[in-house]
């Protein structure tokens, strides 16, 4: 590792892309993957307590803490954002002039990664800022006066954007790409979508620039796109669960239809309320995500269920509730150890997100296709003692 003090400077020239893989000569614990890193770093994360690393942690940490360019794709629960969180950390730590911009493709998936960051990079003196939208008046000033002191920056596409883009002429831009040097996609399917952003952003990069991919489910296409924008990567792909879910969304389909005849059974949400009366009825379950479709679906779900005669608790989160009351009922949910607990909520949950104990996903409108039913149910189930977190 270089000196804190060391300017940046470019990898070493490697042949595109190199494909990494783990073996018997891979780190096995994080005291190995962070020997020689920060010392606060190393200590923090010692005192985290991290059982094992995933896979994609003993890869990805020091492939970006080195400074590549990385593309990475796992199957969920393979920490892949920690990953990327402590391996920004130690270049930042390594680099005092770099500063990096890491684009959720939420407002909340953004505030908590902040969160975690801050959590492992505490007595560092690495300032943070996140930057979404839903923020007006005094807040959104202090957001946007947080930005120039700050080393990470988490933020949205639209909120970037429109801070570096101002629509009215004599408001001086907030955000100007040109200052980070590091970029990093996360849930990077999504977020490199949105082609006016991206396309921002590649003609703002500064030379040198390090590009981070990371995401679950991206496509051969999308993963051939990241690769011509970090030619030098280095690579880490699993597409064995992203194709497994597929199948299942297909076999869930076929389910869904009737003695083999290319027809639907649908049932009405009174009777889709009456089955999750019933089940809760029958005694004390996990707490729940119950995913709804709509924004209009969802506020009328959620007290319904408080009507039905059985104890429990239901909080709405979508798009449109206020940025204060998405993230007072999803810490509330995240925290809480209590059955019969649920958050009704729209995709905007679906990716990203850890929550301890989790085990009940509910489908109340089915997904539009294999990517958001993989999500979905990939929130659940995260409880390997091994592997624990968050």
């Amino acid at each position: 590792m270089q000196p804190a003090d060391a300017p940046w400077v470019d990898p070493p020239p490697v042949p595109p892309p190199t494909n990494l893989q783990v073996d018997e000569n891979s780190p096995t614990s994080f005291d190995q993957l962070f020997h020689g890193a920060d010392d606060v770093l190393y200590s923090n994360v010692m005192e985290l307590g991290f059982p094992q690393p995933s896979d994609f942690e003993i890869v990805a940490i020091p492939a970006i803490s080195s400074g590549r360019h990385f593309i990475g794709t796992a199957q969920s629960g393979q920490f892949k954002s920690t990953a990327m969180l402590l391996g920004v950390l130690q270049r930042l730590a390594a680099h005092p002039d770099l500063k990096a911009c890491i684009v959720a493709n939420t407002r909340l998936l953004a505030i908590e990664h902040c969160q975690y960051a801050t959590q492992y990079a505490r007595n560092m003196n690495i300032r943070m800022a996140v930057v979404h939208g839903g923020v007006k008046g005094s807040a959104h000033h202090l957001m946007v006066d947080a930005i120039p002191e700050a080393r990470l920056v988490f933020g949205t596409w639209g909120k970037l954007y429109d801070l570096a883009f101002p629509t009215n002429p004599a408001v001086e831009p907030a955000f100007n790409a040109e200052d980070y040097a590091i970029w990093v996609l996360e849930e990077a399917d999504a977020t490199m979508e949105h082609d006016e952003k991206t396309n921002w952003l590649y003609g703002s990069l500064p030379r040198p620039h390090q590009l981070i991919y990371i995401s679950g489910t991206a496509t051969d296409s999308q993963l051939a796109r990241m690769g011509q924008h970090a030619p030098d990567a280095a690579v880490y792909i699993n597409h064995d669960t992203a194709a497994a879910a597929a199948a299942r969304h297909h076999h869930i389909l076929r389910l869904a239809t009737t003695k083999g005849k290319d027809e639907w059974w649908v049932a009405l949400e009174n009777e889709k309320l009456d089955f999750i009366r019933q089940l809760y009825a029958s005694g004390d379950l996990p707490k729940a995500l119950l995913f709804c479709k709509t924004r209009e679906s969802i506020e009328r779900i959620a007290p319904r269920l408080l009507e039905m005669g059985v104890e429990l608790q239901a909080d709405p989160i979508h798009g449109k509730l206020s940025q204060g009351n998405n993230v007072f009922y999803y810490t509330r949910f995240k925290q809480t150890a209590q059955p019969n607990t649920i958050v009704v909520c729209s995709d905007i949950l679906h990716r990203g997100f850890h929550i301890r104990d989790l085990r009940f996903i509910v489908n109340f409108d089915m997904p539009m296709d294999w990517v958001a039913y993989y999500h979905r149910a990939c929130r659940a189930g995260r409880d390997d003692p091994n592997l624990r977190r968050g």
